[in-house]
């Protein structure tokens, strides 16, 4: 039974898990960026598990699906999350009201349910990172370098790496390139995208210590 499940089982899955479990550790219920971060690792943990198991019963387009919703529901917190951190100087919730519209008039009429939806994905990574690179040139504009090694600002950048890389690896579209056999039976899409993982949950959970030990300071 064990040999039968190994296939589905990778790197993700596990850091999704820690990561879950060390905010756990550090959660503040009266923090409003806290319940943000917890919703998005709550959904990223039971996505990742549902798929599990959608992928262990061959349900491969209920999987893209889920993955096509979840990429909506990813973007929009990171956007709420920024527009929370930089004390809401940006009109963040109309941009997500139309990226929601245009996503899922994209997911139902453009791209569909039959695969994962790339542009929801690219259009909404790109607005986080554009308005997160103007946001650092306009905090060193007014000399505010301390803003950068707070640990708010951590949190900010933890999932740039991810964002842009999913951007550019999804966006070629090269379905022989990404299925290539790298090492172990793994795909090149595979390698790239646990390295990406890797930094994103690695620097949430560097977020997660430094919050548990600032609340002891």
């Amino acid at each position: 039974m064990i040999d039968e499940l190994k296939p589905y089982l990778n790197f993700t899955q596990l850091i999704v898990t820690m990561s879950f479990v060390c905010f756990c550790l550090c959660y503040n219920r009266k923090s409003y960026i806290h319940k943000l971060l917890f919703t998005l690792l709550l959904f990223t943990f039971l996505t990742e598990i549902a798929n599990f198991f959608l992928m262990v019963f061959n349900k491969r387009e209920i999987v893209r699906i889920n993955y096509s919703l979840f990429s909506l529901l990813f973007n929009c917190i990171w956007l709420l999350l920024f527009e929370r951190i930089v004390e809401k100087r940006w009109h963040i919730k109309s941009l997500i009201i139309a990226y929601l519209v245009l996503g899922f008039i994209n997911l139902s009429f453009y791209e569909g349910i039959k695969q994962f939806d790339h542009y929801n994905f690219i259009v909404g990574a790109f607005m986080y990172v554009f308005l997160f690179i103007y946001e650092s040139f306009d905090q060193i504009k007014k000399e505010k370098l301390a803003f950068f090694q707070t640990n708010n600002y951590l949190l900010l950048f933890s999932p740039i790496i991810f964002m842009l890389g999913y951007s550019i690896l999804i966006s070629f579209n090269n379905r022989t390139l990404n299925a290539t056999i790298v090492f172990a039976g793994r795909t090149l899409y595979d390698i790239i995208g646990y390295f990406i993982n890797f930094i994103y949950y690695s620097l949430l959970i560097t977020y997660c210590f430094r919050e548990k030990n600032t609340k002891y300071v």
